[in-house]
């Protein structure tokens, strides 16, 4: 199975997908995602090598050469990681249950490459899947976290654009991500357009709430990805709402595909000061929030929580003009 896998070539995101195919943490930076896959496969081969006995010895005085190969092709930290595993009943057990869904999801696919579909399925956009530039965790800029976000919303390589994935259940998930810095002090403004409303195949089993939905706003970094539905996350989303801790309210005016939401942030002494505005215009103060609520640190960050929508930010990156400037009664 390693054979047809190139650990080393995959992306962040597809080494995320290899691994939830295989029950394993999807979490941590590309090195710790590639090393932990390439255990797994490791494990998968040795199992595999258990069941042919006869691949692992030589035959009729021919030495077998299997061993030289896999340790030109494989580094020696893997070596000991694939010997270790073979210890291990539990680890085997696991690689078992891992491998035995990887050859479910692949005999799948085949059926469905060899079987016309009863129905036509409208045509799933993805992302373009881009590295992610050198020395990302010392820049400046501002941007989307891919590190701090749902692992059902791509974004894109810069972090200024990014789309949850639609096909099957992900159509019924929300998915939230967070910046890569917060505000302490002073004040802050950001804007979110919604790019499009994503098409969705399964739209009649959807059951209650909106199919398409974009919330923006702040949150504490320790918060959830749920925007509005903790106590220190605020959020103002399309259906006019704000929220927070999840207690709804009327606050705004309606916005969707196209618009665009800007989001300000001033801290006073004491507090910390939320408005949000639609295409420029101000929709007022949206909360109003003692600073000490937030503990030692009260910083801020910008978030955002979709379904179904693609959307893009404006952080002010290479020196952005706003899409619609602040428009706030009384600011400077």
């Amino acid at each position: 199975m390693s054979d047809s896998l190139d650990v080393s070539k995959l992306k962040i995101p597809e080494l995320r997908v290899e691994l939830a195919k295989r029950g394993l943490d999807t979490y941590g930076t590309r090195q710790v995602l590639v090393d932990r896959l390439s255990e797994a496969l490791s494990a998968s081969e040795q199992k595999s090598n258990e069941k042919n006995p006869a691949n692992l010895g030589p035959e009729n005085g021919c030495p077998n050469r299997s061993g030289d190969v896999d340790s030109r092709q494989r580094p020696e930290s893997d070596l000991k990681r694939r010997h270790s595993s073979s210890r291990s009943p539990r680890r085997r057990s696991r690689s078992r249950s891992r491998d035995r869904d990887y050859d479910r999801e692949r005999d799948r696919d085949r059926d469905s490459r060899r079987s016309p579909r009863r129905r036509s399925r409208s045509p799933v956009n993805r992302t373009k899947v881009c590295e992610e530039p050198d020395g990302w965790e010392r820049s400046e800029l501002v941007f989307l976290d891919s590190y701090n976000c749902d692992l059902n919303l791509m974004v894109d390589a810069d972090g200024f654009f990014a789309r949850p994935q639609t096909d099957g259940g992900f159509s019924m998930m929300w998915a939230g991500v967070r910046s890569n810095y917060g505000l302490l002090r002073g004040r802050a403004f950001f804007e979110v357009r919604l790019v499009r409303n994503l098409s969705v195949d399964n739209l009649d089993v959807a059951v209650g709430g909106a199919t398409h939905v974009m919330r923006v706003g702040w949150s504490t970094e320790n918060s959830e990805f749920a925007l509005g539905e903790e106590p220190q996350s605020y959020g103002f989303g399309g259906t006019g709402k704000k929220s927070c801790n999840n207690k709804f309210s009327d606050y705004g005016c309606t916005f969707g595909e196209g618009d665009v939401v800007g989001a300000f942030l001033e801290y006073t002494d004491s507090e910390a000061v939320l408005r949000f505005s639609v295409n420029g215009v101000d929709q007022g103060e949206c909360f109003r929030v003692e600073k000490s609520t937030f503990g030692s640190r009260p910083a801020l960050f910008p978030h955002v929580y979709v379904k179904n929508v693609e959307f893009s930010v404006n952080f002010g990156q290479n020196d952005q003009d706003p899409w619609f400037p602040p428009n706030i009664p009384g600011g400077k």
